[in-house]
């Protein structure tokens, strides 16, 4: 009665392949991307670096940044000398 209709298509033998090409691209995609940004990171990094050894600005910076510092640990260094100095001093009253 059905002798003359087609065997049934699994459907495996279709969807499989088509599942694994669309995850292959994707990976090849992100590899090859990831690529790029790591070449185009170094050619930025040298720019930078570069940039930051023609500047003349970044020994002002230093040294503000240093006289900052100093002044700091020289405050703090005073203040704990004087919290020192009234811990030891005797209390009269």
């Amino acid at each position: 009665m059905f002798s003359d209709c087609p065997q049934p298509v699994n459907v495996l033998v279709i969807v499989l392949p088509i599942v694994i090409g669309i995850v292959l691209a994707g990976l090849i995609a992100l590899i090859v991307w990831k690529i790029y940004q790591t070449i185009r990171d170094k050619r930025e990094w040298v720019n930078f670096e570069n940039e930051m050894k023609k500047s003349k600005w970044t020994k002002v910076r230093d040294l503000w940044y240093l006289i900052f510092c100093l002044f700091c640990y020289r405050t703090l260094c005073l203040c704990f000398a004087i919290e020192r100095i009234l811990l030891q001093a005797p209390i009269h009253g």
